[in-house]
């Protein structure tokens, strides 16, 4: 009669798969007590305790390689030291998750905020736009537009920019406005919008050739809304709204409006 388990009693024991346990054999954390005549792998108590140990620290999320440091130590190792390590990463885990969480609802604002085919008035003080290279947001390529990021170090990936494109009466202009750190556009000549009221129209458009053929129907949306534009057509993307859809452009469309005394 055998006194030792085999690996399968082994894992009904723990609740763990054999597969597991090989895969815990294979990384150098635990081997067999011995190996019978047959090739059976045998285990004794010291082997359960390893791998409960190994259990305990997965669940923990401490990577193989630490615990097969700890394992392999000459001395006892430190159990309130590992916890204080655990504890740390789980801080900077749950850090992670607030600032992912915060981001989300972030997003879900932004999308909620966004209501298509709605207008409404609003004041702004005087925004200082930052007038790019050239067209950024219909006629660039793609090579114009990584070489525009690279020479003004910008952050292609951050959603706090807004791009402004104003249309006069000969040219279009196309700008940044910077929401968090206007002065990483330091090095950009720059263009101001006056304070005042403006009449604001959120849109949705699925190819930027649309976007001067919509300015007729946008001023009169905003007669019709009982206001006379006085200012520029301006056209706002947010970087933020190109997750909302992958076949739609959002944009905001304002001008400056005469508002009675």
């Amino acid at each position: 009669m055998r006194n030792f388990l085999t690996i399968g009693e082994v894992a009904t024991l723990l609740n763990l798969t054999t597969s597991q346990i090989r895969f815990y054999e294979k990384k150098g954390l635990v081997k067999p007590h011995l190996i019978d005549s047959n090739g059976y792998r045998l285990y004794s108590y010291r082997e359960l305790d390893i791998l409960d140990i190994i259990i305990t620290f997965r669940k923990f999320n401490l990577p193989i390689t630490e615990i097969k440091a700890i394992l392999h130590q000459k001395n006892d190792y430190n159990f309130l030291e590992i916890l204080d390590k655990i504890e740390k990463q789980i801080d900077e885990e749950m850090m992670f998750l607030k600032s992912t969480l915060s981001s989300v609802n972030k997003l879900r604002k932004s999308y909620t905020d966004f209501k298509t085919h709605t207008d409404k008035i609003m004041h702004f003080p005087k925004r200082t736009l930052h007038i790019v290279d050239n067209d950024i947001n219909i006629d660039k390529t793609e090579k114009e537009l990584y070489d525009l990021v690279q020479k003004h170090d910008l952050n292609y990936s951050d959603n706090s920019y807004l791009f402004f494109t104003i249309f006069t009466d000969s040219l279009s202009i196309n700008c940044l406005y910077d929401q968090k750190n206007p002065k990483q556009l330091a090095n950009f000549s720059t263009y101001e919008l006056e304070e005042g009221y403006y009449y604001c129209f959120n849109i949705n458009i699925t190819d930027y050739s649309e976007v001067e053929k919509i300015q007729t129907l946008f001023y009169q949306k905003c007669r019709k809304a009982g206001y006379e534009p006085i200012g520029e057509y301006i056209v706002i993307e947010d970087f933020s709204n190109f997750s909302f859809s992958r076949t739609k452009i959002h944009l905001t469309l304002q001008t400056r409006v005469k508002m009675d005394d």
